[in-house]
């Protein structure tokens, strides 16, 4: 188990699993790793995820996993948001008075299509939530060094034909500072480069982990 090294007053939980958790796709994998960090499994609600930019507001009553979505956001306490990844981002923001909060799947493809600043619009529209009132922690993920690419990826970002890697989290903090968010943590480890976490790709096409989010405090 990782914990996220955010400031301790915006999550109540802010949690990523490891390799050693197992994999967060198995029913009793992941009961163990809430039952090991004291979380109640009947409340968690995680997304369908397409590689889309569909968000989708949730509560405790909400069915699980919510179809066709790579974001949810909530504002209701009970609920533990979740995200599934294995190279992807996982986006957890927070708003600092702990009344809300969202996990966004973020991969290419959702960071082109703008599904940070369009979940971050949605704290303004439906909670009166402006940017420099959220928090924002960016879990494992593989890193600009590692992250080759092709060319679908440098036309979805206008980048050069010479360009050959490219750092999905620069990207993100690009997007977030526009929006007007200061406030962020990235995780240092690459889930392609270290053991700690899955890979698709270094071959877990399958296994995923699962990073948690939750709004209130403490």
């Amino acid at each position: 188990m990782i914990t996220a090294p955010l400031t301790k007053t915006n999550f109540a939980c802010c949690l990523t699993s490891t390799v050693r958790d197992g994999d967060m796709k198995i029913l009793k994998s992941r009961n163990d790793f809430f039952s090991a960090n004291c979380l109640m499994a009947f409340s968690f609600v995680c997304a369908q995820q397409v590689h889309g930019t569909n968000i989708v507001y949730v509560t405790r009553d909400t069915v699980s996993p919510v179809p066709a979505s790579d974001a949810l956001i909530t504002d209701d306490k009970r609920v533990i948001l979740g995200i599934y990844t294995a190279d992807c981002m996982p986006v957890m923001i927070t708003s600092k008075k702990g009344c809300s909060a969202a996990a966004i799947h973020a991969g290419w493809r959702g960071l082109a299509g703008g599904i940070i600043e369009k979940t971050v619009a949605m704290f303004k529209k439906g909670f009166n939530v402006k940017g420099n009132d959220l928090s924002v922690y960016i879990g494992p993920h593989i890193c600009g060094n590692c992250y080759e690419i092709g060319a679908e990826v440098r036309q979805a970002f206008n980048l050069l034909p010479s360009i050959s890697k490219f750092s999905m989290v620069g990207n993100a903090l690009e997007r977030l500072k526009i929006a007007g968010i200061s406030d962020v943590v990235v995780s240092k480890e690459c889930t392609f480069c270290g053991d700690n976490y899955f890979s698709y790709r270094k071959g877990n096409k399958v296994e995923r982990i699962l990073t948690l989010a939750q709004a209130g405090k403490p």
